[in-house]
């Protein structure tokens, strides 16, 4: 862990905990919350990759550790985010959550709702959902003892509406998103400063510039958003590098009013 004190950064002394961030976007996720001066904690169960983002991060001046963590155990996390905030003395401002598990992987059941098994839908939601679920519960849990929290799931959401085959991954998504809603609707009757959002970006690739700048905006906000619970990315290509322009006001603005209504 670089234990360097950074000057200048918007988000220092604030630390994000982060899964599935050890390559791919949420590496670029990571690297950009670090470079702004975000303190970085990675949970992951492959060294191997978590090893070359530390690195990396460090290389670009940033403070990082990476634990070995399975997010879906409810004890394990809240043990993880314990240890970032005594090594980086601060709370947890952020729990960025880096989906997988997508409907072209091997062993998807791509098939008609009549031919999923009762044991298909209980390992595909176990699999899919239950690390993003635990981990926005146990975040959620955590960060109402501080001043602000927000927790961000970026996930591909072509299954956010139905479709022929893709039952198990449109319900997965769902489930998720009106935990997200939960949340924020419990937050805002409690006057709790925690806030959970979910990306819905159509493909990772492409809208990869969009998914790390939304996220910063987000970080940069935190204890004070009002953004809608599903932040749609999903652009034709020429647009995909541009953030939704309700956006733009956080690089000047002390205090934003977002949209109060979510897009449906």
């Amino acid at each position: 862990m670089n234990t360097g004190t950074t000057t200048a950064h918007p988000l220092e002394q604030r630390t994000a905990v982060m899964s599935g961030a050890t390559r791919g976007v949420g590496r670029d996720v990571a690297l950009a919350l670090a470079e702004a001066g975000m303190n970085i904690c990675l949970l992951t169960h492959n060294p191997v990759d978590a090893a070359l983002t530390v690195k990396l991060i460090e290389i670009a001046g940033g403070n990082v550790v990476a634990l070995p963590c399975m997010v879906d155990d409810d004890a394990a996390l809240t043990d993880a985010m314990s240890q970032a905030c005594v090594m980086f003395d601060t709370g947890v401002d952020l729990m960025f959550i880096n989906m997988g598990l997508m409907p072209d992987a091997y062993d998807y059941p791509q098939a008609p709702v009549g031919h999923i098994t009762g044991d298909q839908w209980s390992d595909y939601m176990e699999s899919s959902s239950r690390g993003a679920f635990v981990s926005t519960a146990r975040a959620a849990r955590y960060m109402q003892n501080q001043p602000q929290g927000g927790v961000i799931i970026n996930t591909a959401f072509h299954g956010g509406t139905a479709r022929p085959g893709l039952a198990l991954y449109a319900a997965s998504r769902a489930a998720l998103r009106a935990v997200c809603d939960t949340v924020n609707l419990e937050s805002a009757a409690e006057g709790l400063p925690v806030r959970a959002h979910m990306l819905a970006s159509g493909d990772t690739e492409r809208d990869r510039d969009a998914i790390v700048d939304t996220v910063l905006k987000l970080a940069y906000a935190v204890g004070r958003d009002q953004a809608p619970t599903i932040i749609d990315l999903r652009r034709p290509r020429q647009e995909a590098v541009a953030a939704p322009s309700w956006m733009t006001i956080l690089t000047t603005a002390r205090w934003i009013r977002w949209p109060s209504q979510n897009r449906t």
